[in-house]
This record gives structure tokens, C-alpha cells and sequence, in this order.
């Protein structure tokens, strides 16, 4: 992601083809939920780096 910076989140997730080599099942760069309300202060910490990043 040459001049983005690097991004906040990513996930990859792999799964072994029938062949034993690994496939990719899914890449995300959002995650459509981050379970925020899990963890005390994890919204402003989320919308702090958001701001970081396009600043």
C-alpha cells in the first residue's frame, strides 16, 4: 500500500488445498465488526488511530 502507510488492520486466512498447499480463503483489510464493545476505551483508541492515519 505504497504511500498509505501501513494499514490499521489486515487479516489473511488460509486453508490447506487438497494438494497440502496453502489457499486463500479470505483477505481482509476492514473488519465489518472489531467487537469494540468488548473492551473499555477500544472506540476512542480505534478513533484515534483512524484520525493518525489520515492525518
Amino acid at each position: 500500500m505504497k504511500g498509505l502507510g501501513e494499514p490499521l488492520y489486515t487479516c489473511v486466512d488460509l486453508v490447506d488445498g487438497e494438494d497440502g498447499e496453502p489457499r486463500l480463503r479470505e483477505l481482509e483489510l476492514v473488519e465489518p465488526h472489531l467487537f469494540l464493545s468488548l473492551h473499555t476505551g477500544s472506540v476512542a483508541r480505534v478513533a484515534e488511530a483512524v484520525l493518525r492515519a489520515a492525518g
